[in-house]
């Protein structure tokens, strides 16, 4: 209790949270920056995602279902195992991001009831898994923060692969849906096999912009089937990006919160320092009187 209270103890302690103030703020500086590029990259691509969805769709209407040939939208009859993509951060330090879409993943594990191969995106997800022995069959790492194609066409092919092949006979992706910049919430969403549309992506064709039949050169099947890897690509480097501004999103909220309880914390510290200074130079003044009381005597 006596080095509690002792003024030079407690003067130590606000530099030292001091410091580990500026540390947050400059992170959570950092983190909005990071946060106003994955907004803007975001805000150019969902238009396009949901354009690109409201076509399919069109065209999968406007094609009959013995036209279209993609193996990737035909669901399998029998379910024997299912892949499933867990998007995470590489690093912690955003408040619960990590640990809610972890928990989601679980609880989807035990929903699906196959057996499931596991990618892993980000390093959280992946140390996740292996303290519990299950190892990712591809990871994927210090994504860029302006990711590009070539690191989504390289995850989507495998997954594509192992779909055509057989090797799985459906695909999960998990992954933090962007809201606004406090809001976020970790979703699952069945990848393959695809749908048209999905994703909130838009309309079916008979409720399409203009309505009618659109006249398609070449044939909608044939368009539909071209533009599947395309779409598919589409939709995932959103999900990427939707998680990535959740991540900077979390970060930069939970630097803001550490920065506010450092604050907090300096001022409940001044003022016991101010008490204990205070109580200081009284008891001196106490001693002098009583020392002055004494030599009079």
């Amino acid at each position: 209790m006596a080095k509690a209270t002792n003024p030079r103890a407690i003067k130590r302690k606000i530099r030292s949270v001091s410091n580990l103030k500026k540390i947050t703020k400059a992170m959570e500086m950092v983190s909005a920056a990071k946060l106003r590029r994955a907004q803007e990259a975001l805000a150019a691509v969902r238009p396009y995602a949901d354009q690109l969805g409201r076509l399919m769709g069109r065209l999968q209407g406007q094609a009959s279902a013995t036209e279209v040939d993609a193996p990737l939208l035909a669901p399998r009859t029998v379910r024997r195992r299912a892949a499933m993509v867990v998007v995470t951060a590489d690093k912690g330090l955003c408040g619960s991001y990590n640990t809610n879409l972890l928990r989601l993943a679980d609880r989807t594990v035990r929903e699906i009831g196959l057996p499931v191969t596991l990618y892993t995106v980000g390093r959280k997800a992946r140390d996740h898994f292996a303290k519990r022995g299950e190892s990712s069959r591809e990871h994927w790492e210090g994504l860029p923060p302006n990711v590009g194609f070539r690191q989504v066409r390289e995850i989507t092919t495998g997954l594509v692969s192992a779909y055509l092949q057989e090797e799985v006979d459906e695909v999960w992706v998990l992954y933090t849906e962007y809201v606004n910049a406090i809001t976020f919430r970790p979703r699952a969403v069945r990848f393959l096999p695809f749908e048209a549309g999905s994703e909130d992506e838009g309309e079916s064709a008979e409720g399409g912009e203009g309505g009618g039949q659109w006249i398609f050169e070449p044939d909608p099947a044939t368009i539909f089937a071209q533009l599947i890897p395309r779409v598919i690509e589409v939709r995932f480097y959103r999900l990427l990006l939707e998680a990535l501004a959740s991540e900077h999103g979390a970060r930069m909220q939970a630097m803001r919160n550490a920065t506010d309880n450092a604050q907090e914390l300096i001022d409940t510290l001044t003022l016991t320092f101010n008490k204990a200074r205070q109580a200081a130079i009284t008891k001196e003044l106490l001693d002098i009187i009583g020392g002055a009381e004494g030599l009079k005597g």
